[in-house]
């Protein structure tokens, strides 16, 4: 295989070209509206955002988004570089395994799949037992919380085994009201900040202190998970010298 930079028509998998996904079924937008749904902007607002402020008590919050933004931005030039000679859906796994070797590259995959994994049970979890209280609350429905993760994950199943183009419809749709009411909320806080008025204290450095604030950074990087998820989808992009890594810039 060549390590040179390849022309904008190959696919260029760890494995071979005969090894590749179908091509051409995301371009810019779509990949762009799956990765951005995979950083889920809502479960950030709602979720993350609350917890460190008032669990945690870490008022810097806004400039650990600020700084962890430059060091992914620094990361992602290297990123964007190693998709573009590499086109396969393991992206981490296939260019560690082509930098450092096949067994630093099953390392990888392995602690990949721990790590996401746990994640995701987790997020089953939530899912089940928001929907579960939304069902009592407003329906007076019993629902055990199993019962909605279970139903999610079979319609993920179903969406995953379809084409990836209608997947990134289905996410274009939800997405879009996911940010709708982010930006509601939004207008909504600032409009009525409360008593003390809108403050810039939270860009103030001396405010990254406190117990918590390890913690606090550790769910501040949650928050943008997703932001490596554009090479995944390299194989089936229509051109992904070019769309991989403007997707990941945008």
């Amino acid at each position: 295989m060549s390590t040179g930079r390849s022309s904008t028509s190959e696919i260029n998998t760890y494995k071979g070209q005969e090894r590749a996904l179908r091509a051409n079924r995301l371009g810019t937008l779509g990949l762009l509206l799956s990765v951005i749904a995979a950083s889920a902007p809502m479960l950030v607002v709602a979720g993350v955002m609350p917890t460190i402020f008032g669990v945690m008590g870490i008022v810097g919050q806004p400039l650990i988004y600020l700084i962890l933004g430059v060091v992914l931005v620094l990361f992602s030039f290297g990123y964007a570089e190693m998709s573009r000679h590499i086109h396969n859906a393991g992206a981490f796994y296939a260019y560690i395994a082509r930098g450092l070797g096949p067994t630093a590259g099953a390392g990888a995959s392995v602690l990949a799949l721990v790590a996401y994994n746990a994640m995701q049970f987790a997020v089953y979890g939530l899912l089940g037992f928001e929907v579960s209280s939304l069902f009592s609350t407003y329906l007076g429905i019993s629902v055990a919380w199993w019962i909605p993760a279970l139903a999610t994950a079979a319609i993920i199943g179903v969406l995953g085994w379809l084409k990836i183009d209608l997947n990134a419809k289905v996410l274009g749709i939800l997405l879009a009201i996911e940010c709708f009411l982010v930006v509601v909320f939004d207008i909504a806080t600032v409009a009525n900040p409360g008593p003390q008025g809108l403050s810039m204290a939270a860009f103030d450095p001396s405010s990254l202190t406190g117990a918590g604030l390890g913690t606090a950074l550790c769910f501040c990087v949650a928050a943008f998970v997703g932001c490596e998820a554009a090479p995944v989808y390299a194989e089936e992009t229509s051109r992904p010298h070019v769309v991989v890594s403007r997707v990941m810039f945008l």
